[in-house]
């Protein structure tokens, strides 16, 4: 069964939705440095500017947690969408076919998204 254009959309912006809100949570577990050095250390390992303009520590370290965040999410999705090759006699006949059937996973979070990652380059925007 093929989805409409619409379809498509919706399910983009729901996979987009869900990313965010994934993001979120695991945002609110994360645990980052108090100490504002080693903050700044590892804002340097991760190849962001030490400081923002007008940017105090309480945002420095926000920043930090954001970007460890969306490291992790992005990471997580890359390593979901490496579809391993199926073992022979494993029952993983059909092909292509069985992935239509399939229900929103990260495998279509990973296609919205890793397209417009690759646009923007490594550095992000």
């Amino acid at each position: 069964m093929e989805l409409t254009g619409t379809s498509k959309e919706a399910q983009g912006r729901q996979a987009m939705l869900l990313r965010k809100l994934e993001a979120e949570k695991r945002k609110r577990g994360l645990v980052v440095p108090t100490k504002p050095s080693e903050v700044i250390d590892m804002l340097r390992d991760h190849g962001q500017p030490i400081t923002l303009f007008g940017e105090a520590a309480a945002d420095r370290r926000e920043r930090l947690r954001e970007n460890l965040v969306m490291r992790e999410v992005d990471g997580y999705l890359a390593s979901s969408a490496a579809v391993a090759p199926p073992v022979a006699g494993a029952g993983a006949k059909g092909g292509e076919g069985l992935l239509g059937a399939a229900p929103p996973s990260a495998l279509a979070i990973a296609s919205v998204d890793l397209p417009s990652k690759r646009e923007e380059g490594p550095e992000g925007g």
